[in-house]
C-alpha cells in the first residue's frame, strides 16, 4: 500500500483558513488601532476643532489641561492666550 499523505478534508482547510484571517485581523488590531490609541492626541489640534463648531469654553479646557501635562510649552500657552483674548 502506497502511503500519499494525509487525507485533508474540506472541512479542515476552512477551519484553518479561519484561524489565518483571526490571526491576521488580531495582528491588524495589535499594530494599528492599538498603537494609534496609545499616542497622545495633540491638544492644539483639538482645540482648534472644538473652536471650528464654536466651543471656545471646551477648547480653552482643553488647553489648559494640556498646560498642567506640559508646564513651560509655549505654543500651548500662546494659543490658549489667543483663545481667550477672542
Amino acid at each position: 500500500m502506497i502511503f500519499d499523505g494525509p487525507n485533508i478534508g474540506f472541512d479542515f482547510m476552512i477551519i484553518f483558513y479561519f484561524c489565518v484571517a483571526a490571526f491576521l485581523v488580531y495582528l491588524f488590531y495589535v499594530l494599528v488601532i492599538v498603537k494609534r490609541n496609545s499616542k497622545h492626541a495633540d491638544p492644539i489640534a483639538e482645540a482648534e476643532v472644538y473652536m471650528l463648531y464654536g466651543r471656545k469654553a471646551q477648547s480653552i479646557e482643553i488647553l489648559e489641561q494640556a498646560l498642567v501635562k506640559q508646564p513651560g510649552n509655549f505654543v500651548i500657552e500662546n494659543k490658549l492666550k489667543e483663545l481667550k483674548n477672542s
